[in-house]
């Protein structure tokens, strides 16, 4: 089992994501305060396409992302680990952000909507079919992960407190539950299990110095990985190889504060740090992860006025190569493209969804040949559709036939 911690300052939530995501605001505060993240995501759109927050399928052949290629907003993307075959799963009315995969590689929990109380966590299959919201409390729940089982999601929210707390839940959203509760102006956030479920890696912090720590399953008996730093000095983006002897993560202990980060490798205790990136300023190596089979490590990079790209390198530091190169509004076209169209899933069952490298129009028949539906949409709701064979008509705008799909709705 691993886990990942988001944020380097993890006690903001977004404040708005439009064009750029700009800023965090506390809640039940009445100031705006700005982190490392807003940094992150400052004017983003403007400097091109991103592509960020990578992690892996249990088997290491998917790599699940966020990018913002193909809309104003945020969605997540799924691509070989080779960076081909990019595929967006999500179609979300707001930023879809932060996946992680079940420990069995068939679903994917994330968070919608980072703007305070409107963040809820959502599940989906892996290939992004039958998305449920899990939360629905008009409080904020976000920085969603699997427990080893996959029974059990575990995650951060506000709920009574002005400071977040760590919270667990079934996978179907049920038994809510919360594990901590730390009084004064602490913040514990973006929270995983080990490999066995019995301890919770976290993040904890009091303003700017938030630092690496682990706790009982049951939140007690917390122990710090990383020393508590002062102010502005944070570690995060942690994340364990498989079998949770080493570590892995960014810092800003080298760059300076909003100055850059870097990548370190430690042991699974903290000990034995061993510096991998050398930032420049304003030069952000962020959100490492180790592959689960090869252990080349997949990170977020950022050069000063340059966009978001994913790229990876041996566990030395050595051997840096870009994955995939994001293009504005091409990502989709270019999958379509290679593939003519692809409507998928196959079986379906309560929706279909179709990529084509041109505005098109579908028709949909059942099997007598009865059209039942037309639309121009690139997701289908077939929920209230009895199970059988139907067949899919793709036209362009100017009516010419693209391609006929039979299709079995479950």
């Amino acid at each position: 089992m691993t886990c990942i911690i988001k944020f380097l300052n993890p006690f903001f939530v977004l404040a708005g994501i439009t064009h750029t995501l700009k800023a965090f605001i506390m809640k039940k505060a009445s100031i705006l305060l700005f982190s490392f993240i807003a940094i992150l995501f400052h004017d983003l759109h403007g400097q091109g396409c991103n592509s960020l927050f990578a992690v892996f399928s249990p088997d290491g052949n998917y790599i699940y992302f966020v990018s913002d290629r193909d809309s104003s907003d945020w969605e997540i993307y799924r691509m070989d680990s080779n960076g081909q075959n990019i595929e967006r799963l999500t179609y979300s009315e707001a930023p879809a952000l932060f996946p992680e995969v079940s420990p069995d590689g068939k679903k994917v929990v994330f968070a919608e909507n980072l703007y305070g109380n409107q963040s809820e966590i959502f599940i989906m299959n892996s290939d992004g079919s039958h998305k449920k919201q899990l939360t629905d409390n008009h409080i904020y729940d976000g920085k969603p992960s699997f427990s080893p089982d996959g029974k059990r999601i575990i995650f951060d929210a506000w709920d009574e407190s002005p400071y977040p707390e760590i919270f667990v839940m079934d996978s179907s959203g049920k038994n809510r539950r919360q594990i901590t509760q730390t009084s004064g102006a602490w913040w514990n956030s973006d929270p995983c299990y080990g490999k066995d479920g019995r301890k919770i890696y976290y993040s904890i912090g009091y303003n700017a110095d938030n630092h690496i720590a682990v706790m009982d399953s049951n939140g007690m008996n917390s122990t710090d990985i990383t020393d508590p730093n002062t102010f502005g000095t944070s570690e995060g983006g942690f994340h364990l190889n498989p079998d949770n002897t080493k570590l892995i993560f960014h810092t800003t202990e080298w760059a300076g504060y909003n100055n850059g980060s870097d990548i370190v490798e430690s042991n699974a205790d903290g000990s034995n740090w061993k510096q991998l990136t050398y930032a420049a300023d304003n030069e952000y190596f962020y959100y490492p992860v180790y592959h689960p089979i090869s252990g080349n490590i997949y990170f977020s990079h950022k050069y000063p006025g340059k966009p978001w790209q994913i790229y990876r390198m041996k566990a030395d530091g050595s051997d840096t190569v870009r994955i995939e190169t994001c293009r504005l509004s091409t990502g989709t076209k270019a999958f379509a493209k290679k593939n003519a169209t692809r409507i998928y899933p196959n079986p379906a069952d309560k929706e279909i969804r179709i990529l084509a490298d041109q505005p098109f129009s579908i028709r949909l028949y059942d099997a007598s040949g009865r059209m039942l539906l037309k639309s121009n949409e690139a997701l289908i709701n077939t929920s209230k559709l009895l199970p059988g064979i139907y067949f899919i008509e793709l036209r362009s705008k100017g009516g010419q036939l693209l391609k006929i799909k039979k299709i079995f709705i479950q």
